[in-house]
């Protein structure tokens, strides 16, 4: 476990990356994480980000494999979280889906744009749903998921990022 000091209010890209930490208190003056903060921890199982928070950059929690909730402070200003996947308040990003959680497919809420870099990054699904309104998948965004097969791709989709889709060897219908 890692506490980390009160008035801490940037952690920096990949500062815990791969390490072994199994919970971690982020304290109230936090305003911005950065990108793959936490990637690779794969002891980590749930999370609570602070109210404080402002700014969460790609694939914090990617490769998280214990990962099953991403909490938010219900006082945020700026996130959410839905069942444990982490979104932008206005509900329009899916910024993070915690790949430990139970189940083989996933339904992208209606109203979501954009899929962050990195948000679903290693996780074992075997199916996504994606809504008419997804205009944007981020860089990385399905990377390493091993069992992914099925993604269906709405006429709304403007951008594709790099390695969206990047080794995803069981993926057979798009």
């Amino acid at each position: 476990e890692i506490k980390l000091p009160n008035n801490l209010r940037i952690i920096e890209d990949g500062a815990f990356s791969g390490c072994k930490i199994e919970g971690i208190d982020l304290p109230l003056s936090l305003i911005s994480i950065g990108n793959n903060a936490f990637s690779n921890c794969t002891n980590l199982v749930s999370v609570t980000l602070p109210s404080s928070l402002r700014s969460i950059r790609g694939g914090v929690f990617s490769l998280c494999d214990n990962l099953r909730y991403i909490n938010v402070s219900k006082d945020s200003e700026y996130f959410m979280s839905i069942d444990g996947v982490l979104f932008d308040k206005k509900k329009e990003k899916l910024i993070g889906y915690p790949i430990g959680r139970k189940g083989s497919k996933y339904i992208v809420p209606n109203g979501v744009k954009e899929i962050g870099d990195g948000a679903f990054q290693g996780s074992s699904l075997k199916k996504v749903k994606l809504p008419s309104s997804i205009k944007r998948i981020g860089n990385e965004a399905f990377d390493y998921c091993l069992k992914l097969k099925d993604v269906n791709l709405p006429q709304s989709l403007f951008s594709i990022g790099d390695n969206a889709f990047s080794s995803c060897s069981m993926l057979e219908n798009i």
